[in-house]
């Protein structure tokens, strides 16, 4: 159910450029991951209650938060160490004011199911939000080295609760480096190092677009690509995606063993900064980000 959430969050935070205008203007790509967002709202979750617990929950796909702590700790625990050959760091933090303090109850589910050391700081001293951002930058092997800009930063915050996703993955079948290219990567209409092999994979023709399927190590981990049909975009896939569909990608015409597929694949690299509370609040949770938002088991105002 948390593969549901994923669409809907790719359905409003991804390109929209329906299927009328693609091909016009090169789509304005982003890097988005829904299992980081579990993450982050799962812990807040814990200090939840009432309508906005009963919203987060939904929104992530499950009936409560005893579900989304056990789904988040199984995968902290278990995604490390299904393959050797590729490296996942899944990392969580909490930082609270010293104005307040977290509730123990709350602090203890942190600990159990997401590995999270709450530390309490206080955010006025100038040097928070660079202890913020030095955590995010060690928990992703420097790829994201300021994860709240100068103006971001709220020196009044209550508290920031962090997930950091590092995922480096080596090919099954690894691209040759005499075959890369510099070749025109139409979505961005740039040049770029144009990766190509010709191999046998998972692959469907699924109408509106194709489906790749391209493993990492020992097949625990792959990169599943979709590619829209000409005269279609990148939007039109995302109306028609849901965990169902998606459980059902490689059941019908597909050919048993995969099928020879010429590959191109562009090598390049992109960042994406995204304000998500307009769009969490249109996917089903807004009454966490109002003034009346229940967290009664989140903190106390330190006495």
């Amino acid at each position: 159910s948390n593969n549901d959430f994923a669409f809907n969050l790719f359905r409003l935070a991804g390109p929209r450029v329906p299927s009328e205008h693609a091909g016009q203007e090169p789509e304005k790509g982003i890097i988005l991951s829904p299992i980081s967002i579990t993450y982050a709202l799962g812990m807040l979750n814990n200090g939840a209650a009432g309508e906005t617990l009963q919203q987060i929950n939904k929104v992530l796909g499950f009936n409560n938060a005893d579900e989304v702590n056990a789904f988040c700790k199984k995968m902290l625990t278990e995604a490390l160490h299904l393959d050797k050959l590729t490296k996942v760091q899944i990392a969580n933090n909490i930082y609270v004011n010293k104005d307040y303090t977290l509730n123990p109850v709350f602090v203890e589910k942190a600990n159990d199911y997401y590995n999270a050391q709450p530390e309490t700081r206080d955010f006025a001293d100038g040097k928070t939000r660079d202890v913020i951002n030095q955590w995010a930058s060690d928990h992703t092997e420097k790829m994201i080295e300021e994860v709240l800009s100068e103006d971001e930063f709220n020196p009044g915050a209550v508290s920031y609760l962090l997930n950091a996703i590092y995922f480096k993955g080596t090919w099954e079948v690894q691209f040759k480096k005499e075959e890369t290219k510099e070749e025109t990567f139409k979505s961005t209409g740039k040049n770029v190092p144009m990766m190509h092999m010709e191999q046998e994979f998972l692959y469907a023709d699924k109408g509106d677009y194709e489906a790749l399927q391209l493993p990492y190590g020992n097949g625990a981990y792959s990169m599943t690509i979709l590619l829209p049909k000409e005269g279609k975009s990148t939007y039109d896939i995302a109306q028609s995606l849901t965990s169902e569909s998606w459980k059902s990608m490689w059941k019908s015409g597909v050919p048993s063993g995969g099928a020879t597929v010429d590959v191109k694949l562009p090598r390049f690299e992109t960042n994406t900064d995204l304000d998500l509370v307009k769009i969490m609040s249109r996917l089903g949770m807004p009454k966490a980000f109002t003034v009346s938002a229940e967290f009664p088991d989140f903190c106390n105002v330190t006495s």
